[in-house]
């Protein structure tokens, strides 16, 4: 919020943002981003009881994120988390790499629509969410992406 100079963003650029950089550490002057091995165990559970949900999460509103019982709360934070961790660190692995732009993409719009679902239409606009989703899982059930993911230190 305070970095987009008080635009609201989306609830899943926001949470997914924060609990991304709760996994940071600073060590010998080199900042670097782990995986968060709660959100793992979560997001592994919710895919495989067929859970995930990235159509909804993208424009799930503030009140639908945190106005359900504890579990689901935990489920949206690691969804969130998930998203943006596969972007970051992961997405650009991906051939052809689609998404590696996307974060970007969302910002841009944001700070030009200041509408947070506006933006998030239009850094998704050109991508198959089907598709999305496909290569979402595929990232989060392979060792070996992720693997390359957890090595890139994109600081």
């Amino acid at each position: 919020f305070y970095a987009m100079d008080q635009i609201e963003a989306s609830v899943w650029f926001n949470e997914g943002h924060a609990v991304f950089f709760e996994n940071a550490i600073l060590k010998n002057k080199k900042l670097s981003v782990r995986e968060d091995e709660d959100k793992i165990k979560t997001v592994g559970e919710m895919i495989k009881s067929d859970r995930v949900n990235i159509k909804k999460m993208l424009h799930m509103s503030y009140e639908d994120f945190y106005a359900k019982n504890d579990q689901v709360r935990k489920e949206n934070y690691a969804l969130a988390w998930a998203i943006v961790y596969y972007l970051r660190k992961g997405a650009l692995f991906e051939k052809p790499a689609h998404y590696t732009n996307l974060l970007n993409k969302y910002s841009d719009a944001l700070w030009q629509t200041k509408n947070s679902d506006e933006a998030t239409d239009i850094a998704f606009g050109s991508i198959n969410l089907d598709v999305f989703k496909e290569n979402f899982l595929k990232f989060w059930k392979s060792k070996n992406k992720r693997g390359r993911a957890r090595r890139n230190n994109i600081f």
